[in-house]
């Protein structure tokens, strides 16, 4: 139900071309965040998609995953992402999202932070992907992040909850009916309504297995043991 969509495109490694024009932070703490951020973003590069490459990287530097690397994330990506060529941009929002996805899973730090970051990751990444011209990856952005919204720890519950369920409702538009994709969709609609906080205990009951219903369609037990 909270399948996590991996990004499994192995893009070319243009992050050194990309550092090189990065114009260095007068602070010199959060320098060393961005070095790690370079670091943690080049072994995604080369990961072709196995979280547990990274995975040893993270737990080494386990102290710097925080509100500062938050921080330093945004900055760097939203400067990086408007500055590059598009298609260097493009490797970058691929890399932003696959990261994404290995923090939101990663089993070690403190859960709040890995949600935090994957949540600013997934908003990076969608700097590039937008709706109309990359729907696939638009949609694997925004199915990860309407799950760590549906999961997070901080803010207002009843809002996270209200955003996760727009989200998938939103991802379903690009979704072809009847695809797994489609369905997985389904599921965490169904289940964030099955968390929600506000509007009528019922409805969100009757909303949230017409969702479980739908992806059943799919997820037969012939197809799916």
């Amino acid at each position: 139900m909270h399948k996590i969509d991996f990004c499994q495109c192995v893009s070319p490694s243009l992050f050194k071309l990309a550092f090189s024009f990065y114009i260095p932070m007068s602070n010199q703490h959060q320098q060393h965040y961005l070095q790690f951020l370079i670091q943690v973003l080049q072994a995604t590069d080369e990961s072709e998609g196995n979280p547990q490459e990274i995975y040893p990287l993270l737990a080494a530097n386990i102290k710097k995953l925080n509100t500062i690397f938050v921080e330093v994330l945004r900055r760097w990506a939203t400067d990086e992402l408007t500055r590059v060529k598009p298609d260097e941009a493009q490797d970058i929002a691929r890399n932003l999202l696959k990261f994404s996805s290995f923090i939101q899973q990663f089993p070690l730090n403190d859960r709040t932070s890995n949600i935090e970051i994957a949540i600013a990751g997934y908003q990076m990444a969608l700097i590039v992907f937008t709706r109309d011209e990359f729907p696939q990856y638009w949609g694997t952005a925004q199915s990860n992040m309407g799950i760590a919204y549906r999961n997070r720890i901080l803010g207002n519950r009843v809002d996270n909850i209200e955003r996760a369920i727009a989200i998938h409702t939103a991802v379903l538009e690009v979704r072809t009916r009847g695809s797994e994709e489609w369905a997985r969709t389904q599921m965490n609609l169904g289940a964030a309504y099955l968390d929600r906080i506000v509007g009528d205990t019922a409805d969100n009951l009757k909303k949230a297995i017409a969702a479980f219903t739908a992806a059943l369609e799919v997820f037969t037990p012939d197809e799916f043991p």
